[in-house]
């Protein structure tokens, strides 16, 4: 069989190439994204909670207030995040951006109910292998945290 002219061949090497790089481009943009909706809850291990001034544990009603906040997380691709917290018929809105490095996403509230936050906490989510569960934590030995799975 004969061998293409050159021109053909470096043409042909050259759209292989580019495919090639663009699928693994794609590929990586596909498998690193966190862009999505999330159900987050507080979860409370009660067996590290503090004791109230009485000695007793903190009260059940407490616990169950905490418990019943619901959280929606949505990210984008473009590197910002809405939070919305409901507690009953009340919502805190915050926005946002985040950014990525290996399995800890970090988020910034930039604005809460539409206000300028000026003193802005870095807040570390921890990335599940599966990239469909976020853990925002308080700290070593918690007592608390938020969990967010994607819908």
């Amino acid at each position: 069989m004969p061998l293409l002219p050159y021109t053909v061949r470096m043409r042909f090497l050259t759209k292989l190439s580019l495919l090639l790089v663009a699928l693994a481009v794609a590929a990586v943009s596909f498998a690193g994204s966190l862009a999505g909706t999330y159900s987050g809850r507080l979860v409370i291990d009660r067996g590290q909670l503090p004791r109230t001034t009485k000695g007793g544990e903190m009260s059940h009603a407490a616990v169950q207030a905490y418990s019943k906040i619901k959280l929606t997380l949505t990210m984008k691709d473009d590197g910002t995040f809405l939070l919305v917290a409901k507690t009953g018929p009340t919502s805190v809105l915050n926005t946002g951006t985040y950014t990525r490095s290996g399995d800890t996403a970090t988020l910034i509230v930039t604005k809460k109910n539409g206000q300028a936050v000026s003193n802005a906490v870095p807040m570390p989510m921890k990335i599940s292998k599966n990239e469909h569960e976020l853990q925002l934590g308080f700290g070593e030995g918690e007592m608390a945290w938020f969990s967010f799975n994607k819908n």
